[in-house]
């Protein structure tokens, strides 16, 4: 039997060695998808994990599922470095159909690695198929799709001076050839460079984007719902004060054009980036606008409306930039108690619907632990902290999400903020970062806010026995294995709201009505409807953090 399998082994390889790219070139279709798929397929086709099997169907989720889908990157990027190379050695206007074929293809799937490489490469590819054109060769035939495809790849790294070069370079080629006069940009192009300035988190993209509408306008476009959540998008992520009246404002306006038979009818994602806006707009009685637009959207979404069925994304979104994060930042009385009634009426939703969109994850708990941090008044501290300590056991049970190291950074600060110094905050913090150090989810933000909210004697116990001969902290690799996504350096910097000087009388007076729900209720939260001893829940007679459960009870 080993016998056989090495000579199969053998045979394979020889197979594998003679499958060059030149064989691969003759032998290949001209269709540029098929060529790339039978290029995929013959590398993944055979493995050694398959000699003397029958092919297996594996289940989506599952590690069999997730070790094709990395082959399958793999070779797609062996395939796209091929593509890459078999042009640059030929001179314009010689290359042949079946290599063009595979470049028009080739510029998308550049784009999807989203990296600053892929994009250069992308346009590379396409820059190649213009020369190609203008040196007659038949084969070589430009389209818009093209240009956006590799505009696209500059949008998804922000560069949207990449985006603006690919615009002229169009306009160009129309200009000055009569044959391409067919090339101008359509509702896509304008919404690939609007999307481009949202991602780059420039100071203008605000004003950027709002400027491609105008642009459109002049050009008798008409801007679609996908433009106009790029352009809400870009003002969302903005540093106006006045950013949730603007898109406010261009939200208004997309109703109007939609009842006049434009395609631009708002949709959830356009609500997403208002309640955005709201919870990073510096504000009193932003949380509770924003409460009322969870309102309406809930309102319409049981009148039968589909598009506008709120998500988790409506009340805490990845960015953490949503209903509960705006409570998290707000300077209100009581913002922990209703953070968490919020909470808890978005998870009596996803256990009456079942709906993956309502789910509440790990950043959903999170901005309910920001929430509890640093609360208004000294009568808040005990409330605040006995709703983080509720918000953490639950996440730790694993029902819904697992923490993470911002989970565990965001209830060291609710301990150092709620709780008084002494043996019972210590065993609390203790427990924490014991519990996070098994986890493997100490990461920098970590170890930050545990010297923070740890007494000296503390910190010194659990920590100096990993310093180096410098003094330097040297943090084992089992306590971090599992940190992903930590931002550093600069990146971690928390940016500051520009005040807007030149705002006009109306904006002045809106952001006033906003600030007359001070103090108020939301249409959720402040009205003790969901709190815990309507539930059932008992509160803790002394601040005591208990047993958060092992990593892995969620699992069992």
């Amino acid at each position: 039997m080993r016998q056989i399998i090495l000579l199969l082994l053998i045979q394979l390889q020889i197979e594998l060695s003679a499958f060059t790219p030149t064989s691969f070139r003759s032998s290949a279709s001209l269709s540029g998808g098929a060529t790339k798929r039978s290029f995929i397929r013959t590398f993944t086709s055979v493995s050694t994990s398959e000699i003397g099997r029958h092919p297996v169907i594996t289940k989506k989720g599952t590690r069999a599922s997730r070790v094709n889908k990395k082959g399958e990157k793999f070779n797609e990027f062996q395939w796209l470095n091929w593509v890459y190379c078999q042009w640059r050695s030929t001179k314009p206007g010689q290359l042949d159909e079946n290599t063009l074929k595979q470049m028009i293809p080739a510029i998308a799937s550049w784009g999807r690695r989203k990296t600053i490489e892929g994009a250069d490469r992308a346009e590379e590819l396409l820059e190649r198929i213009i020369e190609e054109n203008l040196a007659g060769n038949a084969s070589a035939e430009l389209s818009v799709s093209m240009f956006n495809s590799a505009m696209q790849a500059h949008a998804k790294v922000g560069n949207p001076e990449g985006v603006h070069r690919l615009l002229q370079r169009m306009h160009q080629l129309r200009k000055q050839h009569h044959h391409l006069s067919y090339l101008q940009p359509d509702n896509f192009s304008m919404s690939t460079l609007a999307t481009a300035w949202a991602k780059s988190r420039s100071p203008q993209a605000a004003k950027k984007a709002e400027a491609i509408l105008d642009y459109m306008e002049v050009r008798n476009m008409v801007p679609t719902t996908i433009t106009y959540n790029a352009v809400l998008n870009a003002l969302a992520y903005g540093k106006e004060v006045d950013k949730a009246l603007r898109i406010e404002d261009l939200v208004n306006r997309m109703k109007e054009r939609s009842e006049k038979g434009d395609d631009c009818e708002p949709d959830i994602y356009s609500y997403q980036s208002l309640i955005q806006a709201l919870s990073k707009t510096p504000l009193f009685g932003s949380p509770q606008k924003a409460e009322q637009i969870l309102l309406f959207l809930d309102e319409q979404s049981e009148r039968g409306n589909k598009k506008l069925k709120p998500n988790s994304y409506c009340f805490t979104c990845k960015a953490s930039d949503a209903t509960i994060h705006a409570w998290a930042k707000s300077k209100e009385k009581k913002k922990a108690r209703s953070a968490y009634e919020i909470f808890n009426r978005m998870k009596k939703r996803y256990l009456e619907s079942k709906s993956r969109a309502l789910k509440p994850n790990v950043v959903v708990f999170t901005a309910v632990l920001n929430a509890c941090a640093w609360p208004e008044s000294e009568s808040e501290k005990e409330e605040a902290f006995e709703i983080a300590r509720l918000t953490m056991e639950e996440l730790s049970l694993g029902v819904f999400d697992k923490p993470n190291f911002l989970s565990f950074a965001a209830f060291l600060c609710v301990c150092s903020s709620t709780l008084d110094q002494g043996e019972v905050r210590d065993r609390i913090v203790r427990d924490t970062f014991e519990q996070c150090a098994r986890r493997g989810q100490v990461a920098g933000i970590v170890l930050d806010k545990f010297k923070t909210a740890a007494s000296p004697n503390l910190y010194r116990d659990l920590l100096d026995g990993y310093r180096g001969k410098e003094g330097l902290l040297v943090v084992p690799f089992s306590w971090n294995k599992n940190v992903q996504g930590e931002r550093r350096g600069e990146a971690v910097h928390r940016e500051l709201e520009e005040k807007c000087t030149n705002l006009t009388r109306e904006s002045k007076l809106r952001l006033k009505e906003i600030q007359g729900f001070r103090g108020k209720s939301g249409c959720f939260s402040g009205k003790g409807e969901t709190f815990p001893e309507d539930e059932g829940i008992v509160w803790s007679r002394g601040p005591s953090f208990g047993n958060m459960g092992d990593p892995d009870e969620g699992t069992r």
